[in-house]
């Protein structure tokens, strides 16, 4: 089955834990301008429930809590928008500055990880909205955050081509835990951590996949 066309490409899909909802976002960057939409969908039916009309431009991505509880969505202008999903009402809006590329929400379900286009990484506190730390990040833009399944550790991966793990709690002056200098040439746009922290997989533009230890 399929579900209806939506006006502008869509650039993210993710299920409820309990498989019964998908969500969706839209944007373009040809046409950055154009308000992208947050949806969400009967899985089984393929009828949409809501439309989170929120963001003014293209909306770049969606995250869910691992307990389904809570939606985040960002967008090109910086704007990331905390959403309660069940009532599928605005909790809390925040704002990095500069265009979120990729979030990831730790398994507290508490505090979010945000990478910008300027190579920023910020940690934020989804219940209060509040920064919780900002580190350095990369010399290019931000392609993919993720984070450690016991919630200790975040990494981020960039166009420069690097790697960087650090702590999931620590000042703003943090030097990263570690970093895996130019792993790929044009970039990294895909990371995963594995289950025991100890290999992360990284994913190249070129079409590479390379296991760190």
């Amino acid at each position: 089955k399929s579900l209806p066309k939506q006006s502008l490409p869509v650039n993210a899909v993710i299920f409820s834990p309990d498989g019964k909802t998908l969500i969706t976002s839209t944007g373009s960057w040809k046409e950055v301008e154009k308000a992208g939409e947050v949806k969400l969908w009967d899985a089984e039916t393929g009828k949409e429930l809501a439309n989170l009309q929120d963001h003014k431009v293209e909306v770049k991505g969606v995250a869910l809590s691992s307990d389904g509880k809570t939606l985040v969505s960002h967008s090109s202008d910086g704007q990331i928008i905390v959403w309660d999903a069940k009532s599928r009402t605005k909790r809390i809006e925040m704002n990095q500055g500069t265009a979120v590329m990729s979030v990831s929400i730790l398994p507290d379900n508490n505090t979010l990880v945000a990478g910008d286009m300027g190579g920023g990484l910020m940690l934020w506190d989804l219940t209060k909205g509040r920064k919780l730390a900002r580190y350095a990040g990369h010399k290019k833009f931000i392609y993919f955050v993720t984070s450690s399944p016991d919630g200790s550790l975040v990494a981020s991966a960039s166009k420069d081509g690097s790697v960087k793990l650090w702590p999931a709690v620590a000042p703003s002056d943090s030097a990263p835990l570690n970093e895996i200098a130019r792993v790929f040439p044009g970039g990294i746009w895909s990371l995963a951590v594995s289950p025991d922290a100890k290999t992360v997989a990284a994913g190249g533009a070129k079409g590479g996949v390379v296991l760190i230890d």
